[in-house]
Formats: structure tokens, C-alpha cells, sequence
């Protein structure tokens, strides 16, 4: 084995197998970066899970003011946005059409004022609490809030009205009293916010309850809806814009535009991990034909040592050995690259309020161990077959 250096005079070719290795390296490092960056924006910056749901209402017009015109959702709209390829399902959001007072009498929340309540099926809730049920017996009812409409309480009118200020949790803390008016009748429950939704702008209450006292208290279920709750594929696809645009209905432009963003960021993304994808080809193929041109110009000097006794396999092991140093340089180089990219990424998505960000997402590392894998497992491949 130590005669072999001296047998194989030919060169590695070194300024094409330096350019090769950091061509290598370069390529990794793109591939996972890009990986990473668009799984970390995916899950943190644009929650897919939430983005996928959209609650439009139609255009509010001047016929509307003068209530000569209707813009409520019919049951045969919804039939047919249900029907619609790039729809999921509808969800239908009912709303109080009774009067509703909420008050407390004892410190430090003390208050009374009018509210409203909204309600839809229970499978369209981001969230579903313990207490989240009720029938007619019960004189409890649960009832969620927006986290939105919580931070416009804590700071739009909390502090100006010195009332105090609420975390999600603590909120849960204080019951109030609802007193429910309408058709002569009136009737008192309690209740309690057990939950903060960031899915439904609005004060969710179990559907059950809503449907008891607009039937007792208000007006029954006329089959029209104000807003309804779109559960989509992908809210940027061209065909849904068109149709809302061509319906007078209107969605968040924040979840179109948040949409179109991660699709477009999709698609650079895409572009650029191509591109590395194929600087690493080609990188790793330099890599590989140097040593195959060096086992090509030294192949009388392989036969004469096979006739003289020595196994393909040392042969192997003397041309793995000088490869496992330029791959092991490879690989740590990118790894400790891209940990250093992920970790300042990391780092930055944190300090705009991101919290549970990884160094390297899950998705980036098996994109680095599988693409290191292949290339390692070629060289043994190519190599191995010239050696026989």
C-alpha cells in the first residue's frame, strides 16, 4: 500500500479538482439554504394551515346602505362555490340576530355593553376547547375571541378606559353575565372566553347556542349568510381570484397577497435549487472522472499489480482513502456553511417574533444527507467497476 503513490505517478489534477471540490461545496451549501429558507417561511412566517382558510363577504354598495339590496350569501351561492374545483368546503357563519348585552358589576373588569355573537360548525374551528359545548339546560356558555380583537382591547381601549390589561390566559379568568333580549322574552346566562382563536375574526359561541336563542329570541335561520369561511387548496390560484373578482366577493387581501408570495417565493426557490442541484452534478462528476483519469493513465501499473498478487479491494481502499478526505472536507465545509446561514436566519425570524425556530429545518438536512449519500455511493460505483 505504501508503494502505490510512487507506482500511480500520474496527477489528481489539482486546480480542476480544487474548483471541483468547491463547486461541490458551493452547490450543497445553495441547495440547503434554499430548502431551508422556504420550510422555515412555510411553517413560521406563512402558516399554511391558516392561510388555506378565507372568510369573504360580498362588496357592501350604496344600494346596501339604503337596504334596497341584499348582499348576503343564498344557499344556492354556497351550493355553488362548494362545487368549484379550487374550493375544499364552505363554512357557513351564522349570526346573532337577537339582542345581547354583556355586563359585570365587580371590579376590576366592570362594564357593560352591547355584543354580538358568530357561529359555525364545529370541524372549521382552529381550535376546540374542553367546555366547547352547550344545550338548553346549560346557563354557561363558552365563548371564543379573536386574538386580534383581544390586542385592540389591550391596547386601544383598555389603557384609555384604565381597565386592565389581559393574556390568553388570564382572560379566561373572569366570567361575565349575558343577558339575551328579543320577542318579548328575556333570559340571563354566564359566560367565559375559554379560548383566543387566530382563525375567525370574531366572538365564537357553539353553534347550538346561537341556533337556541336567534330562534327564541330573534330571528330564525333564513338561509342567508353575511361572511361565509372558504376552506381552499391555494389561495393565490388564478382561477379563485378571478372568480371572487367576478362575484363582488371580498377576501383578505393580506392571505391573496401572503398566497401569491409563497408561490412566487415557491417557484424562485425552485429555480435556484436547480441551479445548485446542477452545479453539484457537474462539480461531482469533475471530482469523479480526475480520479478516473488517473486510474485510466495508470492502468498498465493496476494490471502489473494484480498480477503480482494484490486484490481489487486495496487497490479501493488506497483510491476511498484519498477520495474520503475531499468528500469529509466537502461535507463538514457545507454543513458548517449552512449551520452558519440557518443559525443566523434563525436568529433574525426570532428577533420579528418567531419563536421554535430550528438552526437547519428537518427537510434540509435529509436534502444534505441524501444529495452527499448519492454522490459518495457513485464514486464507490464508478470506481469499483474500473478497478475489476
Amino acid at each position: 500500500m505504501q508503494k502505490f503513490p510512487k507506482i500511480f505517478k500520474g496527477s489528481l489534477g489539482k486546480a480542476y479538482l480544487i474548483i471541483a471540490v468547491f463547486g461541490v461545496i458551493i452547490g450543497l451549501v445553495i441547495t440547503v439554504f434554499c430548502v431551508d429558507v422556504y420550510d422555515k417561511l412555510s411553517s413560521s412566517v406563512m402558516k399554511s394551515s391558516e392561510r388555506t382558510h378565507m372568510i369573504v363577504n360580498k362588496q357592501v354598495s350604496i344600494m346596501n346602505t339604503l337596504s334596497l339590496s341584499d348582499n348576503s350569501f343564498t344557499k344556492e351561492e354556497i351550493q355553488d362555490l362548494k362545487s368549484k374545483p379550487f374550493i375544499d368546503d364552505v363554512g357557513e357563519i351564522t349570526a346573532s340576530s337577537c339582542r345581547i348585552w354583556a355586563f359585570r358589576d365587580t371590579e376590576p373588569l366592570k362594564f357593560k355593553t352591547d355584543l354580538f355573537f358568530e357561529a359555525l360548525d364545529d370541524k372549521f374551528l382552529d381550535k376546540k376547547p374542553r367546555e366547547w359545548h352547550w344545550n338548553k339546560e346549560d346557563d354557561f356558555v363558552p365563548v371564543m375571541v379573536n386574538a386580534d380583537f383581544l390586542n385592540l382591547y389591550n391596547f386601544a381601549f383598555a389603557k384609555t378606559q384604565n381597565l386592565p390589561q389581559f393574556t390568553t390566559s388570564t382572560i379566561g379568568k373572569f366570567m361575565v353575565l349575558l343577558e339575551i333580549k328579543g320577542n318579548g322574552m328575556k333570559r340571563l346566562f354566564k359566560a367565559r372566553i375559554v379560548d383566543v382563536s387566530d382563525r375567525i375574526p370574531s366572538l365564537i359561541v357553539p353553534k347550538a347556542f346561537l341556533e337556541h336563542i336567534n330562534t327564541t329570541y330573534g330571528k330564525p335561520d333564513e338561509g342567508k349568510y353575511s361572511r361565509i369561511l372558504l376552506k381552499v387548496n391555494n389561495p393565490s390560484d388564478p382561477e379563485l381570484v378571478q372568480y371572487l373578482a367576478d362575484n363582488d366577493i371580498i377576501a383578505n387581501e393580506d392571505i391573496l397577497s401572503s398566497g401569491k408570495s409563497k408561490s412566487m417565493l415557491a417557484k424562485v426557490l425552485a429555480g435556484e435549487m436547480s441551479l445548485a442541484f446542477i452545479i453539484v452534478l457537474l462539480a461531482s462528476i469533475i471530482v469523479i472522472i480526475t480520479f478516473e483519469l488517473l486510474i485510466s493513465k495508470a492502468k498498465n501499473d493496476i494490471v502489473l499489480l494484480q498480477n503480482l498478487g494484490f486484490h481489487s479491494s486495496e487497490l479501493m481502499r488506497y483510491f476511498s482513502k484519498k477520495f474520503n478526505v475531499i468528500f469529509t472536507l466537502q461535507v463538514l465545509s457545507s454543513l458548517a456553511i449552512s449551520c452558519g446561514i440557518g443559525f443566523y436566519i434563525k436568529n433574525y425570524l426570532e428577533s420579528s417574533g418567531y419563536n421554535q425556530i430550528s438552526v437547519l429545518s428537518l427537510a434540509a438536512i435529509l436534502v444534505f444527507v441524501s444529495i452527499s449519500g448519492v454522490y459518495y455511493l457513485f464514486f464507490r460505483w464508478r470506481i469499483s467497476g474500473l478497478l475489476k
